[in-house]
């Protein structure tokens, strides 16, 4: 697996959801991120991450460690899939 890109640190998010988007970059440590690690994330920091928030967590965890991996999608219900290319 070739370098992430970092254009996702770069591109501005939508004012209302900008603290997911911290919460992302304060949680990831340079490899991708798991529910565990998110969930033991919060605990440590004293929050309650909503279901739907982690989703959006984990989109963008999956949108930088994939940027042009056409098999991550979100479904219909929120969900990540991180593709099946097996590259982790």
């Amino acid at each position: 697996m070739g370098a992430p890109v970092l254009e996702i640190e770069l591109t501005p998010a939508p004012k209302e959801l900008e603290y997911l988007k911290t919460y992302w970059l304060q949680c990831r440590r340079g490899q991708i991120i798991t529910y565990q690690e998110l969930f033991y994330f919060q605990q440590v920091m004293y929050m309650n991450i909503e279901p739907w928030e982690s989703s959006i967590i984990m989109q963008i965890d999956n949108i930088y460690w994939n940027p042009n991996d056409g098999n991550s999608n979100i479904d219909s219900k929120g969900g990540v899939s991180r593709g099946t290319k097996g590259n982790r």
